[in-house]
């Protein structure tokens, strides 16, 4: 059985360089090894 991963980010507006490289590359590559749910808070 897979491990979980819950993780959020939060909305501040457009989707920018720290966006991608600090949460969203990270969210993208862990998914082959872990069951994950991801979210956007408001």
């Amino acid at each position: 059985m897979k491990k979980t991963v819950l993780s959020g980010i939060r909305s501040t507006g457009n989707l920018h360089l720290g966006n991608y490289l600090g949460e969203l590359k990270n969210f993208t590559e862990i998914q082959q090894d872990y069951r994950c749910f991801f979210f956007i808070t408001d």
